[in-house]
This record gives C-alpha cells, sequence and structure tokens, in this order.
C-alpha cells in the first residue's frame, strides 16, 4: 500500500477557519512567490495583485520580506482595505528562502483554532490579581508573580479575521504580557533560572537602518555558540532582571546587554505563554530564525525592543505552568 504525502497546498488548509475560504499570497518576494506557484498556490506580487477585482482579494495572506520592496502604508491599505488580512512579517526575522519555506512548513500544521481557545484562558487567568505561576521542568525552575497594573498584549482569540481587519501572525499563539508604555519595569515579577533550548531575533520595521545590524550581531553570536554546542543557555533572573546567561562555561551577558541597548539594563521586555498545539518542539529547528518556533507550547521572555536594540526571544518549549 502506497501512502500520498500531503502537499504544502494541502497542508496549508489550516488557514481557511481564518479566512472565509482559502486565501492568495501576496509577498515581495520573487523567490517565494515562485515556491508557492510551485506548490499550487495563488500568489501574486504587489503589483500583480492591484490588477485583480476586489472580491479577489478578500482573503489575503501577506508575507513581508523587505522594508524596501515593500510598498508604503497607502498602497496595501488601498488594495485590502475590505480585506481579510494575515501578514507574516519574515523582514523582522529572517527573509532567505530557507527560513520562509521551514516557517510556511510550520504555520501548515498549526491549529489556529485551538489556539485562540487557549488564548482566552490565559487571558482569564492573567488579567485576576496578585497570581503566581511555577515555571516548571525541563531545566527550568522559576515563579512569575503578577501585579495588579499588569500590560498584557492583545492575543487573537477568535480564530476568524473580519473583513477589513488586518493582523500579524503573532497574536495567534501566544499570551504576552510586556512593560507599561514608558517604563521599562515590568508588573510581571520572573525569578530563578531558565534553560533555554533556543532563540528568535527580531526588530521592528519602525527601528532605524543604522541599528537593524545590533539584531544581525545577535543571530550571528547565537549561531557561533550553537556551532561549539554550548546550547541549551541558562539564563539566570531576579526581579525580571537577567543576571547571567551562560552558555557552557561562559557568560555572554555582556553582549546581550549591548546588543538589546544598555539603558534597558537586561530587563525583561516580554513574558509570554505560547499556544501553538500543532507544532512540537521535537520538530523544532533551531537553526532557523524563526516566529514560529516561539509559538510551541511552553513559554517564552524577551530582552530588547526592537526599536532601540535587538528583541530576542528566549524559548522554552515544553515548560510547565502551574498556577499558586
Amino acid at each position: 500500500m502506497t501512502f500520498k504525502t500531503a502537499t504544502l497546498r494541502e497542508r496549508l488548509e489550516v488557514l481557511t477557519p481564518v479566512f472565509d475560504g482559502f486565501p492568495i499570497f501576496v509577498s515581495d518576494s520573487e523567490m517565494i512567490l515562485r515556491f508557492l506557484r510551485s506548490e499550487q498556490c495563488t500568489a501574486y506580487s504587489f503589483e500583480e495583485v492591484s490588477e485583480l477585482d476586489s472580491t479577489e482579494r478578500r482573503n489575503v495572506f501577506l508575507i513581508a520580506t523587505d522594508d524596501d520592496s515593500m510598498p508604503s502604508y497607502k498602497k496595501p491599505h488601498d488594495m485590502f482595505g475590505n480585506s481579510r488580512a494575515l501578514m507574516l512579517p519574515l523582514l523582522s526575522f529572517d527573509p532567505s528562502i530557507e527560513a520562509s519555506k521551514y516557517t510556511l512548513s510550520l504555520i501548515a500544521q498549526s491549529d489556529f483554532d485551538a489556539a485562540t481557545k487557549l488564548n482566552s484562558v490565559w487571558m482569564e487567568k492573567l488579567l485576576y490579581d496578585d497570581r503566581t505561576f511555577v515555571l516548571h521542568g525541563h531545566g527550568s525552575e522559576a515563579t512569575c508573580k503578577i501585579e495588579d497594573d499588569v500590560v498584557v498584549m492583545a492575543p487573537k482569540t477568535t480564530v476568524q479575521l473580519l473583513p477589513g481587519e488586518w493582523d500579524t501572525i503573532g497574536p495567534y499563539f501566544e499570551v504576552g504580557m510586556v512593560p507599561p508604555p514608558d517604563d521599562i519595569r515590568p508588573a510581571f515579577i520572573v525569578n530563578g533560572v531558565l534553560t533555554v533550548p533556543g532563540t528568535a531575533v527580531a526588530h521592528h520595521r519602525q527601528m532605524p537602518k543604522e541599528l537593524v545590524p545590533l539584531t544581525y550581531r545577535t543571530r550571528e553570536l547565537f549561531q557561533e555558540l550553537r556551532k561549539e554546542g554550548r546550547f541549551p543557555l541558562e539564563m539566570h533572573i531576579e526581579n525580571s532582571r537577567v543576571t547571567r546567561v551562560l552558555a557552557g562555561d561562559i557568560d555572554i551577558s555582556a553582549y546581550l546587554l549591548n546588543f538589546t541597548n544598555p539603558r534597558r539594563d537586561l530587563v525583561l521586555t516580554e513574558m509570554t505563554f505560547s499556544t501553538n498545539k500543532g507544532v512540537s518542539s521535537r520538530e523544532i529547528d533551531w537553526t532557523k530564525n524563526s516566529q514560529m518556533n516561539e509559538g510551541a507550547i511552553g513559554i517564552h521572555v524577551g530582552l530588547g525592543d526592537g526599536l532601540t536594540g535587538a528583541h530576542i526571544d528566549f524559548i522554552c518549549p515544553d515548560v510547565e505552568t502551574i498556577l499558586q
């Protein structure tokens, strides 16, 4: 008996609940467009999609790879103002074709519906005052106390986008806490040690171009450490401030301080609970700097804001969270 392996197009049917049908793909990358077309996906450049009737643009999956080649805000807004639009911001992580294929493969096995339901559960947990969570397992032993003025990033709690609604893929698979605006001290207090098998490095599109090399240098550091067999990292945290990050017998915290903006003083910029049951830690390729690696059930903590320095997620899949 022979078994037919599902094509990427067939596996990407997981996107259908997000829209009201299967989406068209739109990208500024010719390599990604060629790849998607080879997988029987309907894919257009921004120039090509502008020629379509508005009914053909009602469900759009946008893949952004380069600030310079992406149209200004007005053009996409005019084209997709009434569309259900989901964006994959590869330009913030790694726009290479290898990383793009890997990221799309993880999207194709993701469970959007289950994740949004789990996001709702986490929202209820985090919005209670004076809660403490124990973060346990896989070499991690830490606590996270939630204070009453905590700021929770709005996750997706309903799976389907509305007509005219735009969102990025990240909020589907995480519920995160961040410091309040204009303050680096968060209202979540983390203490303990985390064992970190992998990282993701990102920057915002609004990051000044002269600072973007900080993200490249950060990625290069982690790539070199992985080649040397120095993962997993051991992260020590006191009152939401990172005091040491051990890569084997080397403390890399001084490098991270410089890459993430010394003025932020290695204070956590994110404490997040991940909700994608479709991605297993056993399937993650840590050599790929992919946003989808963050979503595997577990936690990740962040350093840096992605604007004044690199944003680094330290990803700990499979860590159990116990409410005290």
